[in-house]
């Protein structure tokens, strides 16, 4: 415990723990022990805006740390992650119109061991893919929020530290054995001493647009809302704009999203738009790129409201319903000051690893062979009749998607044979 906690030592053990494989860029130690998968992305869907030259925003389903993997270093401005909290609970959503029962588990096999260490793995590539001006904002509460805080001094530098904000919000039920919890931790760290003269320079300028934040306040009324948002260091200018000047880290203006809100997608653990908006505001500029690998869909909606470019990554299609923002007649509508519409960049819906099957079914047989062969690991193609690609020095054949439920002919067996030993 010294070794952690006491004075010159902690500088010591966190040198010690950067200087071991579990460090470094994307962690070799959290490699091996969740070992990367290559998979081919698939697009299913693209909503188009008319701007085809713009590189595309993106909503991937799929597991969050290979598609991290995936992305490029130093490409993203902020960070947002979200993750399960440790409450060692299961969650049931009933989903859509066709009642669609959906299950998300936050209980761990190894406790809070396991948690922390699935969690590093996915902070360790979340700091490979910050920019160095870039800022990570990680949301918890009290289930494992002091342990999580430790792991992020380890991995983003103890001196990169920024923030602990308190989203204090009113809730019902009240415990009759403690004080009641109603209050969330968001920790805020930078990847540079860089990311802190951004933080700066945006302060000086960041605006909160308030009609956006008006219409998240269910049973607030809208001069109360002035009030507290005064208080809280938040200055409007001469156009009623809030500008972000003597902030407090304690956010007790947001309240916590009503259960009839026009938001609600499902989601029982889902946050405000108001929320994220502050956020984005407060660590991003337009067109700067916004990730979030545990989304659930606020981000992307917010974020593309506020012109920021995007990628989002969930387990599930949820992320693509975010609330309810209208993808296709919002974005034609947003102007920028000067009154000429905003250029757009599409956005793709993906699947990373969870495909679904229907439509897999409907490809060409050609095409359907490669993606089964990129899923393999297998490259190229074979000029010999029956060998379909080659995975090393292994020959591998792939069936067609449309001779479902058939077994490999004999005929097929023998032409595959004849290449490979050459008979």
């Amino acid at each position: 415990m010294r070794r952690i906690f006491g004075g010159r030592r902690q500088g010591l053990a966190l040198s010690r723990w950067k200087k071991s494989r579990w460090a470094g860029i994307g962690g070799i130690g959290f490699r091996k022990l969740f070992p990367r998968l290559s998979l081919p992305f698939r697009v299913v869907e693209r909503v188009r805006f008319g701007n085809p030259e713009m590189k595309n925003n993106r909503i991937i389903c799929g597991d969050n740390l290979q598609i991290m993997r995936s992305l490029p270093a130093e490409s993203i401005d902020l960070i947002y992650l979200d993750p399960p909290f440790f409450s060692q609970r299961n969650y049931s959503v009933v989903w859509g119109e066709s009642g669609e029962t959906r299950s998300f588990s936050d209980i761990w096999k190894d406790g809070l061991t396991g948690y922390l260490t699935w969690l590093n793995a996915r902070l360790a590539e979340a700091k490979r893919l910050l920019k160095l001006t870039g800022s990570l904002y990680l949301h918890c509460d009290w289930h494992a929020g002091h342990y999580i805080k430790v792991e992020l001094d380890k991995i983003f530098g103890y001196h990169n530290f920024r923030n602990e904000i308190i989203w204090a919000y009113q809730t019902g039920g009240i415990s009759k054995r403690w004080l009641a919890r109603k209050h969330d931790t968001i920790f805020c760290y930078g990847k540079s001493a860089q990311s802190m003269q951004h933080f700066k320079d945006k302060r000086r300028k960041t605006k909160f647009n308030q009609p956006m934040v008006k219409s998240y306040l269910d049973g607030t009324k809208w001069k109360e809302y002035h009030k507290g948002a005064d208080e809280l260091g938040f200055k409007r200018d001469e156009k009623g704009m809030y500008r972000m000047v003597g902030c407090r880290d304690v956010w007790d203006d947001l309240p916590f999203l009503h259960p009839k809100s026009s938001e609600r997608i499902g989601y029982k653990t889902q946050n405000p738009e108001a929320l994220l908006e502050r956020i984005i505001l407060a660590s991003s500029d337009e067109r700067d790129v916004v990730g979030d690998f545990f989304c659930g869909g606020t981000t992307p909606a917010v974020a593309q409201r506020l012109n920021r470019r995007w990628i989002a990554c969930d387990q599930c299609r949820g992320c693509r319903d975010a609330g309810s923002f209208d993808w296709q007649t919002e974005q034609t509508q947003m102007k920028e000051k000067s009154g000429k519409a905003v250029a757009v960049p599409d956005f793709t819906l993906e699947n990373w690893g969870v495909y679904e099957a229907k439509a897999l079914s409907k490809m060409p047989p050609e095409t359907f062979r490669a993606f089964v062969l990129k899923c393999f690991g297998a490259k190229g193609k074979s000029e010999e009749a029956g060998i379909h690609g080659w995975k090393g020095p292994v020959p591998v054949w792939a069936g067609s998607a449309q001779a479902k439920r058939e077994r490999v002919s004999a005929a097929d067996v023998k032409a595959f044979a004849n290449a490979v030993y050459k008979v």
